[in-house]
């Protein structure tokens, strides 16, 4: 869901482009969403601040014409029972009237829910010493985690049980002007994980670092980092 300051941007944007004081311009501007989706990303903001973010806090709702769709098309095409069941579960969840809701957690009646992590990567993983080098089952494989602090300690767990001398590889932790030093000490640097690149400390075996393992480790890594405002979940772990 995109946040409310893009909708207000185009309204002034259309303003300008079309000489009208008026509400977008007065053009017809079409907007398409679910609203069970997840919220706007609000870095390091709480559940209030994501809500003040939604369209729904502009003051361009008011003036929206709300239209619904009632017809899942794609199970009317060629949905089976399974799929028919599946949709009205996800449906009952997102309208609040799932069946075993208990202090705001929803039991669902699909997947299987695992609480410890060495279960969860075994499931995933299995016998992945022997694996690692096979890249087509490696890439059918990934695990999605809600916070950045999980997707690494679930690299690091992962490459430990590859098989080899596992070496260190420290990021570089200075600051190219000198004179700029005293603004970013070496403890800042070393804590700052930036989306897309490794942590200050990242651990390998000989084997990995000769593999792809650790490229699609990193990759996984990258792609299922979500900012720690967009979660609000424990640490049970789906697979």
């Amino acid at each position: 869901m995109s946040h409310k300051v893009s909708f207000e941007a185009l309204d002034t944007a259309l303003h300008d482009l079309r000489h009208n004081a008026r509400l977008m311009g007065r053009a017809t501007v079409l907007l398409a969403g679910d609203f069970r989706q997840t919220f706007p990303v609000v870095l390091k903001g709480i559940r209030s601040d994501e809500i003040n973010a939604s369209i729904k806090s502009s003051y361009l709702w008011s003036s929206v014409q709300k239209l619904r769709l009632t017809t899942n098309m794609r199970l009317q095409l060629n949905g089976d029972d399974a799929n028919r069941t599946f949709s009205k579960q996800l449906l009952d969840v997102g309208n609040g009237t799932s069946v075993g809701e208990k202090d705001g957690r929803v039991n669902l009646p699909f997947g299987h829910m695992v609480s410890d992590l060495k279960v969860l990567m075994n499931k995933v993983f299995p016998y992945l010493g022997n694996q690692f080098t096979d890249y087509n089952w490696l890439k059918t494989r990934a695990i999605l985690v809600p916070k950045n602090v999980a997707v690494d300690d679930l690299s690091v767990k992962l490459l430990e049980q590859l098989p080899g001398e596992h070496h260190i590889y420290n990021s570089i932790d200075t600051v190219l002007n000198i004179d700029e030093a005293v603004n970013y000490p070496v403890e800042f640097l070393n804590c700052l994980t930036p989306p897309g690149l490794s942590p200050q400390e990242w651990g390998t075996s000989y084997a990995a670092s000769k593999s792809r393992f650790t490229r699609a480790l990193q990759w996984h890594t990258t792609y299922n980092k979500e900012d720690d405002a967009n979660s609000h979940g424990d640490n049970n772990f789906d697979w």
